[in-house]
C-alpha cells in the first residue's frame, strides 16, 4: 500500500455544487444527494500544478454543468450558500478529517453578503505544485477529442460491447478496455491488478447467480457524454448524472454503475479513469 493518500474532501450548504480535480469531475453534492464527502484520488493527479475547481450551482445535466441551462443563469444564492474543497494529504491509516491531514489545494466560494441575484453556474478554484508524484498518465498523451456525431457513433458500440458481455458475466472486454485505469491506480495506490482482476471476475460470477440481475439496455436518448481532463477524455455519463452502463435495479430498488472516462489510445478507445 502507498504510504500516502490524497483525499478530495468536499462540503456544501444550500446549494449544489460539482467539484473536478485537473478538469476531470469527482463528485456531485447538493439537496438530496448528500453534503459531504471524502474519497482518494491519487490517481486523478499530475506531476507539478494541480487544479481543484468547484462548478457552483451547475446546469441540469452534466454535459451543461459549466455552460449552464440557456436561458436559466440568474439564480438567487442566500448568504448562507457555501462549498468548499480541499486536496489533504494524509499518512496511511490516518482518519479523513483528522489531525494528520495536510491542506494542499483549497478551493472556496461563500454567497453574497446581500440577497440579489448571482449569475451560476460559478467557478471557484485552487492549484498548486505537488512535484513529482506518480510520473505521467497516458491519457496526458492522448489527443484532444472533438465530442461530434461521430464520436459519439464510435463510443455506443463500445459500451454495447461491454453491456452485452457483462451481461453474459464475462468481465473479460471490460477488463481489457480498462487495462489503462487498473494499471494506473495499481500505480496510484498500491494495489495488485492481479488480484483486482481477480475479484472483479469472482464478483461478477457470484452477482450474475442472482435472479433477476443483468444489465440495462442502452437508451441513447438518455447519453449525456461530456468532455472532461482539457477534452482528453469522453465520461459515459447519463442524463440523470449517472453512469450509462448499468445494473438492472435489485429490490431496493438502486443499481450498480460502471463509471468510466474514455481516451484514444493508439488510436483505440480505452478506459483511462
Amino acid at each position: 500500500m502507498p504510504t500516502t493518500f490524497y483525499v478530495l474532501e468536499a462540503a456544501v450548504d444550500q446549494c449544489t455544487a460539482e467539484f473536478y480535480v485537473n478538469d476531470i469531475p469527482i463528485v456531485r453534492l447538493g439537496p438530496g444527494i448528500g453534503r459531504y464527502y471524502g474519497g482518494p484520488v491519487n490517481s486523478h493527479l499530475i506531476d507539478g500544478v494541480n487544479e481543484l475547481a468547484i462548478v457552483i450551482n451547475p446546469g441540469a445535466t452534466p454535459s451543461l454543468a459549466v455552460t449552464g441551462d440557456a436561458g436559466e443563469r440568474q439564480r438567487s444564492a442566500t448568504r448562507e450558500s457555501r462549498a468548499i474543497g480541499k486536496l489533504t494529504r494524509y499518512p496511511f491509516g490516518a482518519v479523513v478529517g483528522g489531525p494528520q491531514g495536510v491542506d494542499l489545494i483549497i478551493a472556496d466560494w461563500k454567497g453574497p453578503e446581500e440577497e440579489a441575484p448571482v449569475v451560476f453556474p460559478r467557478v471557484a478554484a485552487g492549484q498548486a505544485d505537488l512535484g513529482e508524484l506518480y510520473g505521467p498518465w497516458e491519457w496526458q498523451d492522448a489527443g484532444k477529442i472533438m465530442l461530434d456525431e461521430t464520436t459519439a457513433g464510435e463510443i455506443k458500440p463500445v459500451l454495447e460491447k461491454l453491456r452485452e458481455s457483462l451481461a453474459a458475466a464475462n468481465p473479460g472486454p471490460f477488463l481489457e478496455l480498462g487495462r489503462t485505469r487498473m494499471k494506473e491506480s495499481a500505480r496510484a495506490f498500491g494495489f495488485s491488478v492481479a488480484e483486482k482482476e481477480r475479484l472483479i471476475r469472482t464478483n461478477t460470477r457470484q452477482e450474475s447467480s442472482h435472479a433477476g440481475w443483468g444489465l440495462q439496455p442502452l437508451n441513447e436518448a438518455r447519453f449525456d457524454l461530456r468532455l472532461c481532463a482539457e477534452d482528453r477524455m469522453v465520461e459515459a455519463v447519463a442524463k440523470d448524472w449517472e453512469a450509462i452502463l448499468r445494473e438492472n435495479p435489485d429490490a431496493g430498488g438502486r443499481s450498480a454503475y460502471y463509471t468510466m472516462m474514455l481516451s484514444r489510445i493508439g488510436g483505440e478507445w480505452a478506459i483511462v479513469r
